[in-house]
């Protein structure tokens, strides 16, 4: 219930699957634990048909954990 009420209260949006495409297009991605950090960027992902791999670096504690949670929630 958590979830679904602050779903509501920041108006999250249901994810649109098309298996048929073979993209994954994430505009100005957010996740719901961090959004309540007030300094948290969106982020957007594009992948396309030849787009499959993505190399990910940067210091620590700079995000990169929370992005693969958004683009790939089994994490």
């Amino acid at each position: 219930m958590t979830l679904a009420a602050l779903a509501r209260e920041q108006k999250f949006v249901r994810p649109e699957i098309v298996s048929s495409t073979g993209k994954l297009r994430i505009l100005d991605g957010r996740h719901p634990l961090i959004e309540l950090n007030s300094n948290f960027v969106p982020n957007s992902t594009i992948f396309g048909e030849e787009e499959r791999i993505v190399i990910l670096t940067g210091p620590n504690a700079s995000g990169k954990s929370i992005y693969l949670k958004q683009v790939i929630p089994e994490i």
